[in-house]
């Protein structure tokens, strides 16, 4: 462990690592008052079981016995002009969407947590640790970032507040003009459209068969991003069986007439719903049935009181009609005084100015 103004940082590695630190784990989330799917206890545990196994990293930082903040990394290997440096990163997995946030407690966000961490890199022989693509609205964004380099994502996350129907009126008239077009015509030409939520326990693996298979009769399959394509059912079904005993996975279907048509998969965390896959039937998107069925659900959310906020996760070119909000995401890195951290700091410095270089010149063509 490493000691700075008071605060302790420990590592742990290893799958075993965060079932060791499970209690603590659990009494630090239950200070936080509007929880993340990503700071889900069960969701990082399968994670390290199933997609990170030995890379699997928990970084703590500790006043006294219990830890104030806890960020679930992986050990990675980034390669810059054919050298390799190790680092220790923030979770992410091209086959998944985004998957970790940091726990802090809210009492200690003015603790140099990050700077201890910074500290603690020198003891190290990694040559940065990196927190990427963390959303705006995550705890992380308020700690000081003093001595870290902190820059914008280029991704975003788009959600919906659904407390109520009124809330509902921030969305885009003339988009929910025709999707209520769209729907009608659905209803004439498919039959009677209805949605169907399958939540915890009541889940099938049938339920699943259907959802997989609706999202590889589209472009998904084309892509590799389908669950078969990818082949990530069993992070899937992990994720499902365990997040069902207390009611938060769920499984939600748009009917036309008695066939499924669209799907989602989602899970939820505090009083927000987000949703890890979206798909339809390819011979019936002329209709937009994801976008019927998102609104039905977002219909039936704002009636809910378990669900506030129906959250997207990722922010996809097709929710701009939406005119949903938006939360920016932003990445932060240090990087170590040893050799390869010096170096990897330097060949950014020097990536950057050639972009800068190109824009200018691209600026002075116009």
């Amino acid at each position: 462990m490493e000691q700075t103004e008071s605060l302790r940082v420990n590592i742990a590695y290893g799958e075993d690592a965060i079932h060791k630190l499970k209690e603590d784990w659990l009494d630090l989330l239950s200070n936080i008052s509007t929880p993340s799917l990503e700071q889900d206890w069960r969701w990082n545990a399968i994670l390290a079981q199933q997609v990170f196994k030995s890379s699997f990293v928990i970084l703590s930082v500790h006043i006294g016995t219990k830890p104030i903040a806890i960020f679930p990394l992986q050990i990675k290997t980034i390669k810059r002009c054919n050298i390799q440096f190790r680092s220790l990163s923030n979770l992410s997995d091209e086959k998944l969407l985004d998957l970790s946030d940091a726990l802090i407690h809210p009492g200690w966000l003015t603790k140099p947590i990050l700077q201890s961490i910074k500290h603690f890199l020198k003891s190290t022989d990694f040559a940065l640790i990196e927190f990427s693509d963390f959303t705006s609205r995550s705890l992380l964004s308020k700690l000081s970032t003093m001595g870290w380099l902190c820059e914008p994502a280029r991704s975003q996350n788009a959600y919906i507040i659904c407390t109520d129907m009124d809330s509902l009126k921030t969305l885009s008239k003339k988009h929910l003009k025709n999707i209520e077009r769209l729907s009608s015509k659905a209803e004439a030409e498919l039959g009677t459209i209805s949605l169907d939520i399958i939540i915890g326990n009541d889940i099938q693996p049938s339920d699943l068969d259907d959802l997989i298979a609706i999202e590889h009769s589209g472009w998904k399959a084309a892509s590799g991003s389908s669950i078969l394509a990818s082949n990530t059912r069993l992070f899937y079904e992990m994720a499902i069986q365990d997040l069902a005993e207390t009611k938060d996975s769920y499984l939600i279907f748009l009917k036309t007439g008695n066939i499924r048509t669209a799907c989602a998969m989602a899970f939820k965390a505090g009083e927000a719903l987000y949703l890890h896959k979206i798909a339809y039937q390819d011979e019936v998107k002329e209709f937009g049935p994801g976008n019927i069925m998102l609104l039905n659900l977002l219909r039936v959310m704002a009636t809910s009181s378990e669900i506030n906020e129906v959250n997207l996760v990722t922010c996809p070119d097709w929710s701009e009609r939406w005119h949903l909000s938006i939360a920016s995401r932003l990445s932060l890195r240090c990087f170590n005084s040893n050799i390869k951290g010096i170096l990897f700091l330097f060949l950014l410095k020097i990536k950057k100015m050639g972009q800068a270089f190109k824009t200018k010149l691209t600026k002075k063509d116009l």
